[in-house]
């Protein structure tokens, strides 16, 4: 059984909301139909656009083209237009697309927020994406519903990852532990310095607790340096005083 990952979804989310404004039930230009059967196999006249005489069969949340459904659903054995097989469906479809295109597993792509080729990949399958012929959304509103938007039911997304707790297990990823101070110095691990914050506006998150490490580093070699001065100092007091020890 295919289970769609929180990556998978934003990304579905994002390709329907200019399809189909998310709706599962509906046909090119918006009306509705009534059975999830089947592909409902309704062709509707295109009247504006670059495909304008022309007529379409898209349906779906997606807007699957009625032989482009019958493609996925014969190869994957997908029974009816259900949500969760339109869901699986384009799933299945946008990762074919996007190693074809590309040579790259997309899941992967997106666990790592390497997104730059999605758009290009996919809108000519899904010509209202960014570049498509029928372009219904900016390239930043996709990239940003990529990163941030999660699809139903309500799941951690990619962007969610990036912030997550340290310590705290999260689906998309290992755990992530707050850096412990090393033997060169007693500084303790705090959440709240100011150098994690001005980061990502979240001590917490990861990339917060990557610049706490650093900055407790830095803090820690600057201890170690004025220690090294003071000794110093002492050292140079005692040859001034005429105590030196040669």
């Amino acid at each position: 059984m295919t289970v769609l990952t929180p990556e998978a979804r934003a990304l579905l989310e994002a390709i329907a909301g200019p399809e189909s404004n998310g709706r599962y039930n509906v046909v090119y230009g918006g009306a509705p139909f009534a059975s999830y059967a089947d592909h409902p196999r309704i062709d509707v006249p295109i009247t504006s656009g670059p495909n304008a005489g022309k007529t379409s069969s898209a349906a779906g949340k997606y807007q699957f083209l009625k032989g482009t459904w019958d493609d996925q659903a014969r190869r994957h054995g997908l029974t009816d237009f259900s949500p969760e097989n339109q869901d699986l469906a384009a799933w299945f479809l946008a990762s074919e697309t996007y190693a074809a295109k590309t040579g790259r597993g997309l899941q992967a792509d997106l666990a790592s927020g390497d997104t730059a080729a999605v758009a290009p990949a996919l809108a000519p399958v899904w010509t209202s994406l960014p570049g498509g012929i029928e372009q219904g959304i900016s390239a930043d509103t996709f990239q940003g519903k990529i990163m941030n938007q999660p699809g139903p039911p309500a799941t951690p997304t990619l962007a969610s990852f990036y912030s997550a707790q340290p310590g705290q297990p999260n689906a998309a990823g290992p755990n992530l532990s707050p850096p412990q101070p090393t033997a060169a110095g007693p500084l303790a691990f705090n959440p709240s310095v100011a150098g994690g914050a001005a980061m990502t506006g979240d001590a917490g998150g990861v990339m917060g607790g990557l610049a706490n490490m650093f900055l407790q580093q830095h803090q820690q070699r600057m201890a170690q340096r004025q220690a090294q001065n003071a000794a110093d100092a002492q050292r140079r007091a005692l040859l001034l005083g005429g105590d030196s020890l040669f």
